[in-house]
């Protein structure tokens, strides 16, 4: 329903991994963003997979091997704007957590589900204060500037897509799958013909959405709950 948010997790001990891997599904059915999850058991292969891919969100081992990962982020992560998320088993390892860019630390024996989730939540907040709200998209041949902070919801009408504003429409030649690419974190997708940014909804009711100008946005019978608890807990998580 959103664009999706790449994660990767790096930890040399595979039992651990797996066992994350699983925790991690479980906390994300409470978030509105789709995702997408790679694991690795070691930095060589986190390096290259990196080289040619974006990564959102990086839970990290602090001793990976003979390597201390916080060091190693310092020096291959600072131009990235990739949300650190560290792990020990051994806190005297975090020796030298102060001079990187992190998000969250995590003690792995006393990792909670809803520690997970906290470390989730502050990921995806923090990236969306990293999108910038005024930005050039690309679609075919056409490059459009999009105040994203002003854009209340989009409506599909046959190949094309209306773009609704506080004072303004655009219309734009694309399909609903290509612009999701896009968009921020906190725009979803309530119904096949629209696309609402949750910071301007202003109620709900069955089964429509309210925004800023007063337009009711649908929402199909069958998804009312999914999508009424995606959003509540968008909300609870700002």
């Amino acid at each position: 329903m959103f664009k999706i948010i790449k994660i990767a997790i790096c930890d040399d001990e595979k039992s651990y991994l797996q066992i994350l891997e699983f925790k991690l599904n479980k906390a994300l059915d409470d978030f509105a963003s789709d995702f997408e999850i790679v694991s690795f058991d070691n930095l060589n292969e986190l390096s290259c997979h990196l080289e040619e891919n974006l990564c959102d969100i990086l839970f990290l081992d602090i001793k990976i091997g003979n390597t201390n990962s916080v060091e190693w982020s310092v020096e291959n992560l600072k131009n990235r704007n990739t949300q650190i998320i560290f792990m020990t088993a051994f806190p005297e390892e975090a020796y030298a957590l102060s001079e990187s860019r992190f998000c969250y630390y995590i003690i792995k024996p006393r990792l909670t589900d809803e520690m997970l989730s906290s470390a989730v939540s502050k990921a995806l907040l923090n990236i969306s204060k990293k999108d910038v709200n005024l930005a050039t998209i690309s679609i075919g041949r056409n490059n459009y500037t999009i105040n994203f902070q002003e854009l209340l919801y989009i409506e599909a009408i046959n190949n094309n897509l209306n773009l609704h504003f506080l004072d303004d429409n655009m219309i734009i030649y694309s399909t609903m799958k290509e612009f999701l690419k896009n968009l921020p974190i906190n725009f979803l997708k309530v119904h096949k013909s629209y696309i609402v940014n949750m910071n301007h909804i202003t109620a709900f009711k069955p089964h429509k959405f309210t925004v800023s100008d007063g337009t009711e946005i649908p929402i199909p019978l069958k998804k009312y709950s999914q999508i009424t608890k995606i959003y509540k807990n968008y909300i609870s998580k700002l």
